[in-house]
């Protein structure tokens, strides 16, 4: 030490430290290797939470984007189609508008689109749908008017598509009933006709009460539909058959031009010259029309039941399929298609119709009855009762299928349910005269038939049947006034046999009187209201056998042709 002094302190901090870290070098290396591990790894982490933070960010913003996009892209897409419906709605192709609108709805699955546009497709759709049931409610009102004469029905029916739609047409005003609509102008057109369809119902119901027509209703139609040329065909509603109503009508034909004016407005012209009985005019306008518009399905169904109803069964069949080739999904189209092939004795491919009917449309009664009327023409007793019966459970207060049960049940030998059965309808107060007069019609003939038939009992019905269709042999209705001829036909028929194969007095004078009167109104039915030529085989048949019957000489002369 140089004999120099030593200088004593205590060891420092410093001097410790160097001394704990030469003592403890590897632990002290140990620790220090993981405590920078620890802060590299947080400060990774925390690098990484800030990078998921700005990535997270990012892909909202990019979620966004694409939304928006998506959103667009959508809102494009039903725009279109859209722009589609109302093109087709212009043009009265409302099935295909319907689908149209359908496919816009399908591409709004993901709920995407913007408010805007959801809200207009549910509109949209909401319109289609109301005049696809005022369609399907008019095609059977078509039905119906052929058949049964359930106008009631018919009219209850388009009063409930309204109502369901929110247009309660009993209760609300016509401004108020206006007002509503006029929200609706897509389907103005689609509107209107359903109301002049509802006005024609309540002038037959008025008509067939005894009342006055009320039109009221034909304003709702002129302000939802202000074409000068349909509204010129409305104003001559409710006017009387005049000689100068068929002037002014013939006038306004000469004026018309389907090519110019449209299939909707041929068909509603077509109607009002049948109505105002200037039926060779309406085939003219109808024709003129349907050549113009081939694939206008109201144009081929109206010449279809046209020409039914006037016997034309080959041509009526021509139309009904032209018909059904626009709308293969008709029941009613095939029901009355069936009908006039019926009506031709081709009884296969009339089978084919009503089967092909009650496909589309399991629960369409109608085309069960008419395979039921058309399997008992065939000779199938069983098969045409057991299809009644199926009529009857889907329809079972309609009176038409429950004559044909009756009648069905008193050829398989329940004369006495049948008699019961069609003594019921007849006692019912709801059913139109007519339909009355049918019931007894049959009931005599139901009376007739057996071990112990009433013959003076079968003719008192007959007679009531006769009294009842007279009421409406001049009917403005042709429908109403052909069914009414038919019966009395029948009917004149029935009573000549009556009285020839009965306890009467006067026979030879009597007989021929009723048969000379049935021929009448055969040859009337015949000339004026295009009644089937059948009908004379029918006169001279019946004719030959009651004469065959009778004692002493008679003239037979009604029964040479």
């Amino acid at each position: 030490l140089n004999d120099e002094a030593v200088v004593a302190c205590p060891p420092s901090a410093a001097y410790r430290f160097r001394k704990f870290t030469r003592r403890n070098r590897s632990t002290i290396m140990a620790a220090t290797l993981v405590t920078a591990a620890l802060f590299v790894s947080v400060g990774g982490l925390m690098a990484g939470v800030g990078w998921a933070a700005r990535d997270r960010a990012a892909q909202r913003v990019a979620a966004e984007q694409e939304k928006s996009q998506r959103q667009q892209r959508i809102s494009a897409r039903v725009e279109t189609l859209l722009a589609d419906v109302d093109r087709l709605a212009q043009e009265q192709r409302w099935d295909e508008a319907l689908a149209s609108a359908k496919r816009a709805e399908a591409a709004l699955t993901g709920g995407e689109a913007e408010t805007a546009v959801n809200d207009g497709i549910q509109t949209t759709l909401r319109e289609l749908e109301f005049v696809a049931r005022l369609n399907e409610t008019r095609m059977e009102r078509a039905v119906v008017k052929e058949r049964g004469f359930d106008r009631d029905g018919a009219a209850q029916s388009y009063e409930r598509v309204f109502s369901d739609f929110g247009v309660d047409v009993d209760s609300l005003t016509i401004d108020g009933v206006i007002t509503q609509l006029k929200q609706h102008p897509r389907i103005s057109l689609a509107v209107a006709t359903a109301i002049d369809e509802l006005v024609d119902l309540y002038r037959l119901i008025a008509e067939e009460d005894g009342r006055e027509p009320d039109y009221e209703l034909l304003h709702i139609a002129q302000v939802l539909d202000p074409d000068p040329m349909r509204n010129r065909i409305r104003a001559t509603w409710g006017r009387e058959e005049t000689p100068e109503l068929q002037a002014a009508l013939r006038k306004l034909v000469a004026s018309f031009d389907s090519s110019l004016h449209g299939p909707v407005t041929a068909y509603r012209l077509a109607r009002t010259l049948d109505r105002a009985g200037l039926r060779s005019l309406q085939e003219q306008v109808a024709r003129e029309a349907q050549e113009q518009f081939p694939g206008d399905f109201w144009l081929n169904y109206e010449l279809g039941h046209e020409l039914a109803e006037r016997s034309e069964h080959a041509e009526a069949v021509r139309f009904y399929s032209a018909a059904l080739a626009i709308k293969p999904n008709s029941a009613a189209t095939l029901n009355n298609l069936g009908a006039s092939l019926l009506d031709q004795g081709k009884l296969e491919e009339a089978t084919n119709c009503f089967r092909r009917a009650i496909e589309f449309n399991p629960n369409d009664a109608e085309a069960f009855w008419l395979r039921a009327e058309l399997q008992q023409r065939a000779g199938f007793a069983e098969d045409a009762f057991r299809r009644v019966n199926q009529a009857c459970q889907l329809a079972p207060k309609h009176p038409l299928y429950r004559l044909t049960q009756a009648r069905l049940r008193a050829k398989r030998g329940q004369i006495e349910d049948g008699v019961r059965d069609t003594q019921s309808i007849i006692d019912e107060m709801s059913h139109s005269t007519l339909v009355k007069a049918r019931a007894e019609y049959q009931l005599g003939n139901l009376l007739a038939i057996g071990q112990e038939p009433d013959h003076h009992e079968a003719l008192s019905h007959h007679m009531k049947a006769v009294d009842l269709a007279a009421r409406h042999v001049a009917s403005r209705n042709v429908d109403e006034r052909r069914m009414a001829k038919d019966i009395l036909v029948d009917a004149h028929l029935a009573i000549s046999q009556e009285i020839a194969i009965g306890d009467f007095q006067r026979q030879r004078e009597v007989v021929p009187k009723w048969l000379a009167r049935a021929t009448e109104l055969a040859e009337d039915y015949i000339q004026n209201d295009d009644g089937d030529g059948l009908i004379r085989m029918e006169i001279y048949r019946t004719t030959l056998a009651v004469y065959s019957l009778l004692d002493g000489n008679v003239d037979t002369s009604v029964a040479i042709e």
